[in-house]
């Protein structure tokens, strides 16, 4: 088990042998994690995925096991919903989100411009 910030991190893979699992993750320059989505492949979310997880971590799937531009819009809402609880969004405080050029990001743009955030290459980076 890894240390961040003082939270636990887990490591969880689908039960078959082989499989791998995606994770979407943030963190900003304080060390505040936003919580994560973990996606298997599959059809269905097995309970037994979330078992020790944080509360908050959202468990999906998709028919590979890689991220869609469905559920990075469910983790676009889900870093919204982070900044407004942790009281960063408004005040006219601008934020920058670096992304690599995945074909699901594009998806959130307007969600985050509405919200001023500010969505940037990573420079160097691909998926």
């Amino acid at each position: 088990m890894w240390q961040i910030t003082g939270e636990n991190a887990y490591s969880i893979t689908a039960g078959e042998k082989g499989e791998t699992s995606t994770v979407t993750a943030a963190v900003n320059a304080i060390g505040d994690v936003v919580p994560p989505v973990v996606i298997n492949k599959g059809k269905i979310v097995s309970k037994k995925w979330k078992n020790g997880a944080p509360l908050d971590e959202l468990v999906t799937v998709s028919p590979n096991g890689w991220v869609t531009k469905e559920i990075f819009a469910l983790f676009g809402l889900s870093f919204l919903n982070f900044l407004h609880k942790k009281g960063y969004l408004g005040h006219d405080r601008a934020h920058v989100v670096i992304l690599d050029n995945h074909h699901s990001h594009f998806f959130i743009l307007k969600l985050m411009k509405d919200n001023n955030i500010h969505v940037k290459p990573a420079i160097g980076c691909s998926h």
